[in-house]
């Protein structure tokens, strides 16, 4: 199926969880809104919906064991039947949620007054029962008439006399819906060749089977048949005026070869002189520090807290960061600290490697 012609089984979900959706607003409406001492007819329309779900559900299921895939394609009859009850629902499911979300709304003359609308939830019980039974009955006649089609009789096309003869000479049925396929076949002349009676024998031309000249560098002789000589065409013989005499290329001189080769052994190393090979300075062992002791980074924790910088800005205003935590700020200069001065930019990790400036006490 198509996603624009869906089948019967999803739009019967749909239908389900549009139910399924009014019975939670009637649950929602509840809890959240203000009803009166006696709501038997917000009761009444949240017990149909919870039956009207049940009851579509068991009576697909069990209609479903029969029928099966036939039931959830359904047709087009059943479609139409339910897409109806569903536009009728929806304003159901609509006045529901205006009802748990928007419950009072102003005058119709604009006076600025509220008043209570009457939800009408008895009205709205009457429609999801008329929906629900249509839809059960909807679902009933397509059951009936999946089996009525099951059971009808499928009607036999006669066959002529003619169609259902065979051809005495091919053997093959001229009713099969190949046949056409088998008479091409049969006028084809590939099939007259091959596959012809053995009364119309056609001679055919055997290829001229010759031995072909043994290799002159192999060893063994070698016999093998070739396909008919196609005639060729000699190329054309040149003239002994256009003939032209490839170059010679003169006999190499094998004294200087040998000089060459001896110059070269001799520049290579010998074996009683050792190559010279740069010395090797010896990996440098990079001392391991020993771990800290628990007083020394306590020690070491306490001189970061006491340590600020100093961030001036465009303005001239001075501010004083923590080492440690830098959103500890302050605007006075901390007593008995070390502070160093970051500049206008206040960039802290330009200045860790600089000197810290203890304040005095008297100052």
């Amino acid at each position: 199926m198509t996603p624009h012609n869906p089948p019967f089984r999803v739009h019967l979900t749909h239908f389900l969880g549009l139910l399924t959706n009014c019975y939670n607003l009637c649950h929602h409406i509840k809890q959240n809104r203000r009803l009166g001492r006696t709501h038997n007819a917000l009761d009444n329309l949240q017990q149909v919906l919870f039956a009207s779900i049940n009851k579509l559900q068991d009576q697909f299921n069990s209609l479903h064991r029969q029928y099966q895939a036939h039931l959830d394609l359904g047709d087009e009859r059943a479609k139409h039947v339910l897409l109806s009850k569903y536009s009728d629902l929806e304003g159901v499911a609509a006045r529901l949620d205006a009802i748990a979300f928007k419950y009072e709304r102003p005058g119709r003359h604009g006076d600025g007054r509220r008043r209570v609308e009457t939800p009408g939830f008895r009205e709205m019980g009457r429609r999801c029962e008329i929906a629900v039974r249509e839809v059960a009955i909807d679902v009933d006649e397509l059951a009936r008439r999946l089996e009525k089609s099951a059971k009808a009789p499928r009607q036999s096309q006669p066959q002529s006399k003619s169609q259902a003869q065979k051809n005495p000479q091919s053997g093959v049925n001229a009713s099969h819906p190949l046949g056409f396929q088998a008479q091409q076949v049969q006028t084809s002349p590939a099939y007259r060749v091959r596959y012809q009676s053995q009364r119309n024998l056609i001679p055919l031309a055997k290829p001229e089977a010759r031995t072909a000249t043994p290799l002159q560098n192999s060893s063994k002789q070698t016999h093998r048949v070739s396909q008919p000589d196609v005639p060729t065409v000699a190329p054309p013989q040149l003239s002994s005026k256009h003939k032209q005499t490839s170059p010679t290329l003169p006999p190499p001189n094998l004294r200087k070869i040998i000089s060459s080769s001896k110059n070269a052994s001799s520049a290579q190393p010998s074996d009683h002189q050792a190559p010279k090979t740069l010395p090797v300075s010896p990996p440098h062992q990079r001392k391991v520090s020993p771990p800290l002791s628990p007083h020394t980074l306590d020690k070491l924790v306490k001189h970061a807290r006491s340590s600020w910088i100093a961030e001036r800005g465009p303005e001239g205003d001075v501010i004083y960061r923590n080492v440690l935590d830098l959103r500890d700020c302050r605007w006075e200069r901390p007593d008995g600290g070390f502070v160093r001065d970051a500049g206008q930019e206040g960039d802290v990790r330009r200045i860790r490697g600089r000197s810290w400036e203890r304040r005095r006490k008297h100052e």
